[in-house]
């Protein structure tokens, strides 16, 4: 089964910092769970659904539609806020206000799968966030200190049996 979905993915010193940042907030730490491991952060922009076979025209696909989004400059995230979803059993790191460029890219990516044929299964509300932890204890909220990211591309994952597979990237470009 291939689990497969859009995303940012943020480099391997910014996952060390954002599991620093996140290890030393007592609210996270306190939250219980288990953390997610910090090769697997990331910040989904669609969740495509579960296949049982990659069939090379849903890659072409998906290709595609990744291709007609409209190009633009790198963006910066400001990550300064946790909360959780599910009565607090998933604790999360996202941006209070989401910059423009990143609710764009989610509108225009969803549009050109839309228009290649293909079906998200993302949730109707976006909520910019990169999990931390799973199975927590309780609901979280907190502002807390900024954590910067620069958004340069973004990629296509495969999960299969919990592994993730990098299958192509798209750079966002200046004009």
């Amino acid at each position: 089964m291939h689990r497969l979905f859009f995303a940012l993915w943020p480099d391997a010193t910014l996952r060390r910092g954002i599991a620093g940042a996140a290890e030393g907030l007592p609210a996270v730490r306190n939250a219980g769970g288990r953390a997610e491991a910090a090769e697997r952060y990331h910040l989904t922009l669609h969740f495509l659904g579960d296949f049982d076979a990659l069939a090379p025209g849903t890659l072409d696909a998906l290709g595609a539609a990744a291709r007609g989004v409209a190009i633009r400059p790198p963006f910066e995230l400001l990550f300064d806020r946790i909360g959780s979803f599910g009565s607090g059993r998933v604790v999360w790191m996202g941006c209070q206000l989401p910059p423009p460029q990143l609710v764009q890219l989610h509108q225009e990516l969803g549009e050109a799968l839309t228009a290649a044929g293909v079906v998200s299964k993302e949730s109707p509300t976006f909520i910019p966030h990169l999990t931390l932890r799973r199975h927590a204890h309780g609901p979280v909220e907190q502002t807390i200190p900024p954590l910067r990211w620069w958004a340069r591309d973004f990629v296509l994952i495969d999960s299969t049996a919990g592994a993730y597979r990098l299958i192509d990237r798209w750079p966002l470009e200046g004009a």
